[in-house]
């Protein structure tokens, strides 16, 4: 996707960052003078602010800064409650656009039921495959070595748990986090092993030891 200004296209990705219920309201306005327009509301899930996005295929090229003046007035953003780019026409983008569950269409003009299905299989898809992902990242694995090691008898070594550590990366249960992450994974299962009664001793030894390195 292109952000150059200067760029016609007839196909543009758009989001804009406003209420849901104005959101609706302004896509009546747009749908017009579009040929086929598919706009999706979300709810961030970082900042829980709702925005929607909208996959417009126009009758003619317009330049990027036209689109924006245009869109900017009808929805009423501005800033960085708006963004838009140039859309290859790939259906990538249009499953994108249902990454969250039951969200909302407020348009979906040229597009039919089968075409929304495809687009919901096709996310349901991905969604398996970044599910994957997130179990296999190193912050999820530093929890599940730590029920591990708190059914042992005593404080686990360092050790023995990097070799732990290493041995998921080796049965592909574990992307290879580096040797920086590595010890900041070991250091934390030390951390959340610890009994309550050797918290403190711990943090007045780290955090002296700490300074004593400056």
């Amino acid at each position: 996707m292109s952000r150059a200004r200067s760029v016609p296209s007839s196909m543009w990705f758009v989001r804009c960052t406003l209420p849901h219920g104005q959101a609706m309201t302004a896509t009546q306005l747009v749908e017009p003078w579009c040929n086929k327009l598919l706009v999706v509301a979300h709810v961030g899930e970082r900042n829980e602010r709702e925005h929607v996005h909208l996959a417009a295929i126009l009758p003619s090229l317009i330049t990027k800064q036209t689109l924006d003046l245009k869109l900017q007035k009808i929805y009423g953003v501005k800033g960085p409650d708006y963004s838009s780019k140039v859309w290859d026409g790939s259906d990538n983008v249009l499953s994108y656009m249902f990454h969250e569950k039951h969200a909302p269409v407020f348009s979906r003009k040229g597009y039919s039921d089968e075409d929304i299905k495809g687009y919901l299989e096709m996310n349901a898809k991905v969604q398996q495959v970044v599910e994957v992902n997130k179990q296999r990242a190193p912050g999820r694995k530093v929890d599940q070595a730590v029920e591990i090691f708190k059914l042992e008898e005593g404080l686990p070594s360092r050790e023995a748990i990097g070799v732990h550590f290493i041995r998921m990366i080796r049965n592909g249960e574990m992307y290879e986090p580096g040797d920086f992450k590595l010890k900041q994974m070991i250091e934390e299962v030390i951390i959340k092993c610890l009994p309550d009664k050797d918290v403190d001793m711990y943090a007045e030894a780290r955090v002296i030891d700490l300074f004593r390195r400056r």
